[in-house]
C-alpha cells in the first residue's frame, strides 16, 4: 500500500518545492528550481514524473516558481493558483499564454487529495498555504514565508 507522505524536496531562498503523495500519485507545492533539478529530486525519492498530477503555487516569488514554465510545459502538468497569483504568473512569464492555469476558488481535488487554500501573510499578492486531506482521512498543511501566523493561517494548519 502506498501511503501518501510529504517529500520536502527544496526549501530556502534558492528554491522551494514539496511533493505530497506517493509514487502512485500526488501534487507538487511550488516549483522554484529548474525542471532538471526537480526531476532529479523526485527520482531520488522514488517518485516518477507521471505521479505529479498538479502543481499548486503558494505565491509568485521566483524561489517558488522559477522552474514552473519549463517543468509543467515539458510534462503537461496542470497548474493551480489563486486568481491574482495566476495573473502574475502570466504577466511575469512564469507561464506561457498557452499553458493552462486553474484558478483556485475554494476546495479542489487533485490526485485524490482534497486541497483547500488559505490566505497567508507575505509581501506578495494573494499568497496562500494549502491544507490537504488524503484519501485515508489524514491531513497535512504547507505554508511558507509567513510574516506572522494570522488567524486564517492558524485555522488552515490545525
Amino acid at each position: 500500500m502506498n501511503l501518501a507522505r510529504i517529500y520536502p524536496l527544496f526549501s530556502g531562498s534558492k528554491g522551494n518545492a514539496e511533493f505530497i503523495g506517493s509514487p502512485a500519485g500526488g501534487i507538487l507545492i511550488d516549483c522554484g528550481v529548474s525542471a532538471k533539478r526537480l526531476v532529479q529530486a523526485l527520482e531520488r525519492c522514488g517518485i516518477p514524473i507521471a505521479a505529479v498530477q498538479g502543481v499548486f503555487i503558494t505565491h509568485d516569488h521566483s524561489d517558488h516558481v522559477a522552474g514552473l514554465r519549463v517543468f509543467t510545459k515539458k510534462y503537461q502538468i496542470p497548474v493551480y493558483a489563486q486568481p491574482m497569483t495566476r495573473q502574475s504568473l502570466y504577466h511575469n512569464k512564469y507561464l506561457e499564454p498557452e499553458q493552462p492555469c486553474q484558478t483556485l476558488n475554494g476546495v479542489t481535488e487533485c490526485a485524490g487529495i482534497r486541497i483547500t487554500p488559505f490566505a497567508t501573510s507575505h509581501d506578495t499578492i494573494q499568497s496562500c498555504g494549502y491544507r490537504m486531506e488524503m484519501p485515508d482521512g489524514r491531513t497535512c498543511a504547507v505554508c511558507t514565508d509567513l510574516g506572522y501566523v494570522s488567524d486564517e493561517a492558524a485555522a488552515g494548519i490545525q
